[in-house]
């Protein structure tokens, strides 16, 4: 199954004012890879996901950190990126400003 998230090494270089903006809207910048999509099967049902393989035969979706489900394309309908990231926005509000503080300094001291 897919790692739920991209690579975060980085990150340490980043600006303060970067990890803000990125933490209270986490669709600013979506990595390749992790972006959610739509898939809208022929008979009707409708899955959403990261897509985490592909060939010309099969899509395979991953709801991260739940299920991992094998489509066949000659199931799928319609194959849609919702350009949204898998982290939802408003979960700044679960924190205090200290510990958003917190995760910042943790996050530039790796």
């Amino acid at each position: 199954m897919q790692e739920y998230s991209p690579d975060l090494t980085t990150v340490r270089s980043w600006m303060p004012e970067r990890l803000i903006s990125l933490s209270l809207d986490p669709g600013l910048s979506i990595t390749i890879g992790y972006d959610f999509w739509n898939v809208e099967l022929k008979n009707g049902d409708v899955e959403y996901g990261m897509i985490s393989s592909e060939t010309p035969a099969i899509a395979t979706l991953n709801d991260p950190g739940i299920t991992e489900t094998v489509f066949s394309r000659n199931l799928i309908k319609t194959l849609t990126a919702l350009n949204t990231s898998a982290i939802p926005s408003g979960m700044e509000q679960q924190f205090t400003k200290q510990e958003m503080t917190d995760v910042i300094g943790y996050l530039k001291s790796r």
